[in-house]
């Protein structure tokens, strides 16, 4: 793999770890949106 293709995957990696610490809230919210009528 070359060096260029490893960073460019860096900011992909480090949103999608972001990204799971968050989930569990997103989760909430969009319960929250469907209870509510929004979809």
């Amino acid at each position: 793999m070359e060096v260029g293709a490893i960073l460019a995957w860096l900011p992909v990696i480090a949103a999608a770890r972001l990204t799971e610490g968050v989930a569990d809230e997103n989760d909430a919210l969009l319960r929250l949106a469907e209870a509510n009528g929004y979809h």
